[in-house]
């Protein structure tokens, strides 16, 4: 039997990896479309891991996502001079509810909550009302918005699901302003650690801050762990309870354990566009 070329070896290999992230895409967005038929009383509209570092916020009105919301506050806090008064973008902006605590709390000139699920989007324009804040269905690597348009971008446990991380960075560096921030956090397996970084990097877009927070994360893994173990039991049929638990890493899932012993890390990353010469 002749042996297949290199070059046919690799084509087929990057076949099958597209097909792959085809398949996690839909998983993910029917996994998105049952939260949304299910979740009659909107208790899902945090998704994240959540953050428990030695700051900790008073006199929450949503005290049940206080986790949640704690990683949103970090990843705006560590933004020279915050969000107050800019126009800002949260890519994979989901059920909404990060964006809404920014808008109000935080007070930019303007919010915009892009995320690929037009289910997501549809809850968010039915549920969320203020002036500031405004929700649009756009591609992470295809943003539908004009070039250095924006002041700050932020992108929360999202980068994950998207196939092409250096074309997403292309694209967050099109849509900043020359000085513009860009705020992110996520993780990824402990191998790809580096690859990650290389891509920041690589970015046209100026490191000012890279730092691993997966003892932070795992800290309100542990403190949130009741509550999500609740409302697995309350929203998700006993079939797909294992999916939850691995959705929302609780303790004993395989995505808790892969924090817990670092074969997965959680990165915060904040880059700045260069001025223009």
């Amino acid at each position: 039997m002749a042996r297949l070329s290199k070059k046919r070896v690799s084509g087929r290999f990057k076949m099958i990896k597209k097909f792959q992230n085809f398949l996690k895409e839909v998983y993910w967005r029917a996994w998105y479309s049952y939260i949304s038929q299910n979740d009659k009383n909107n208790e899902l509209t945090f998704l994240n891991y959540g953050f428990q570092g030695n700051k900790i916020l008073d006199n929450l009105s949503e005290e049940n996502n206080r986790y949640s919301i704690q990683l949103y506050d970090f990843v705006v806090g560590s933004i020279p001079g915050g969000i107050g008064g800019k126009n800002v973008l949260e890519i994979g902006s989901g059920r909404g509810g990060g964006a809404l605590f920014l808008t109000k709390t935080h007070d930019p000139h303007s919010f915009i909550g892009m995320d690929l699920c037009e289910g997501a989007i549809d809850f968010c324009r039915v549920h969320y009302h203020d002036t500031k804040l405004s929700f649009l269905k756009g591609d992470a690597q295809k943003i539908p918005l004009k070039d250095n348009s924006q002041d700050i971008i932020i992108n929360i446990e999202s980068s994950h699901r998207y196939p092409n991380m250096n074309q997403f960075l292309r694209e967050v560096n099109r849509t900043l302003k020359p000085k513009g921030y860009f705020s992110f956090t996520d993780f990824r397996a402990s191998n790809k650690v580096d690859t990650l970084i290389n891509n920041f990097f690589s970015s046209g877009m100026t490191s000012l801050k890279t730092e691993i927070i997966t003892p932070q994360v795992l800290r309100a893994l542990d403190l949130d762990n009741k509550r999500k173990l609740d409302l697995i039991s309350r929203l998700v049929p006993k079939i797909l309870h294992k999916p939850a638990r691995e959705f929302a890493s609780v303790k004993g899932s395989l995505s808790y354990e892969s924090l817990a012993i670092r074969q997965r890390e959680y990165l915060y990353l904040l880059m700045q566009k260069p001025e223009r010469v």
